[in-house]
């Protein structure tokens, strides 16, 4: 693995005020077929391709809505929903839905294209090949300016308070390549072995939404996926 010179630094770019930003990813999917499309080329050159509030993804059937710098979270919905209006309808006037889930229920990779024409991504398929290529998923980034890099990791350690609930909703795909994932969510106290048969962490307690899937205490972890 390539390592940064020792002598790279990178200034924290610090926030005078509290801002949130928002980068929401879709998948263009055929209004018929419910298929994911590759059309994200033309849908952006329609919206602009200068456009700052649409960007291209890894794939092409990805587009990003993205916000400006907001100062609280409705002025975020309202920059979101005023770019999706006219979005929705270049991509339905063109056969499509826009769609938005942690991944696709049938979907395939293999038939998905890259947009090598932008250099990062070209260099990313290149570096990561058939791992990158199957990164069928979409989401949603949330990004928030504090005024100080001080700030950074107390921010952080508080919102591992919350940690057990965000692990629980991107568990919430039920359905990946016509098959439920098999996934469950381990109680507190539980052991589960890991792929060389030691012990690993214990995860965090969910409460009763742990207890409920007991019937996976101590399995082998290939066993959960």
């Amino acid at each position: 693995m390539l390592s940064a010179p020792a002598s790279s630094h990178i200034d924290f770019a610090g926030s005078p005020r509290p801002t949130v930003g928002v980068e929401w990813e879709f998948a263009l999917v055929d209004a018929e077929t419910r298929d994911v499309s590759n059309e994200a080329a033309e849908v952006i050159e329609e919206l602009g391709e200068n456009n700052p509030r649409v960007h291209k993804e890894l794939l092409r059937n990805t587009v990003e809505i993205v916000t400006g710098i907001c100062d609280s979270v409705p002025q975020a919905m309202d920059d979101l929903r005023s770019t999706l209006v006219t979005a929705r309808k270049i991509v339905r006037d063109r056969g499509m839905e826009l769609f938005c889930a942690g991944t696709h229920p049938f979907a395939k990779w293999s038939p998905q294209r890259a947009s090598t024409d932008a250099p990062r991504y070209a260099e990313l398929i290149k570096r990561t090949q058939w791992w990158g290529r199957q990164m069928l998923i979409w989401g949603v980034h949330v990004h928030v300016g504090i005024s100080s890099a001080h700030k950074v990791m107390a921010i952080n350690t508080s919102l591992l308070n919350h940690y057990p609930h965000l692990l629980a909703l991107s568990a919430s795909v039920t359905v990946l390549g016509r098959r439920g994932h098999r996934l469950r969510l381990q109680p507190r106290d539980d052991v589960p072995a890991a792929a060389d048969g030691r012990a690993a962490v214990p995860l965090p307690d969910l409460g009763g939404v742990g207890r409920a899937s007991s019937t996976t205490r101590r399995r082998p972890a290939s066993s959960t996926t």
